[in-house]
């Protein structure tokens, strides 16, 4: 997944590479994956409050961590959230939905895929669910992506085929 990412890091354009990074952290860290939730569950224009986050981890993770290390986490999650545009705002913390791209949004699919997901499971994993996009809006993108070789994607009736043949042979990634 560190190929995949430096290799979008290099293409990317500067304002996705926040996204990029939260697309690849959120990959690799539970309580921020299950934080998801309560962002999605916000609506647009409406504040994300710490301690929303905050409760999100004691549903988790009961009894585990004491009220400063709960609240140190729910401030730091909520501030992953705001660098990469999901949150603005110094103290009201609103809920706003970035504009994603097709190469963010290819990242997400290529962890997924790299994550052992295949087809309509791609749009259920963490990093794609992190975009906070429905899906057809995934969709979309993933057919933006196939235009520009960086994926196969095929959608017909009920069935996705997604593969990452081309993209993998040239990050020097073996296919799985």
């Amino acid at each position: 997944s560190f190929q995949a990412f430096s290799y979008f890091w290099t293409i990317a354009d500067v304002n996705d590479k926040p996204l990029l990074s939260f697309i690849y952290a959120i990959n690799h860290d539970n309580i921020l994956e299950e934080s998801i939730s309560v962002v999605q569950e916000t609506p647009i224009g409406e504040k994300v409050t710490v301690e929303r986050l905050d409760e999100n981890i004691e549903k988790y993770h009961p009894a585990r961590y004491s009220e400063a290390t709960k609240r140190s986490m729910a401030q730091n999650i909520g501030s992953s959230w705001k660098q990469s545009g999901f949150i603005v705002g110094k103290v009201k913390n609103i809920r706003t939905q970035p504009e994603i791209n097709y190469q963010v949004a290819c990242f997400a699919y290529l962890l997924a895929y790299l994550n052992g997901a295949r087809g309509e499971f791609i749009w259920n994993n963490t990093g794609v669910k992190a975009l906070c996009l429905n899906e057809s809006r995934l969709r979309e993108l993933a057919f933006e992506c196939a235009k520009r070789d960086l994926m196969q994607y095929q959608y017909a009736g009920s069935v996705t085929a997604i593969s990452f043949n081309n993209l993998l042979s040239k990050i020097g990634i073996n296919a799985i």
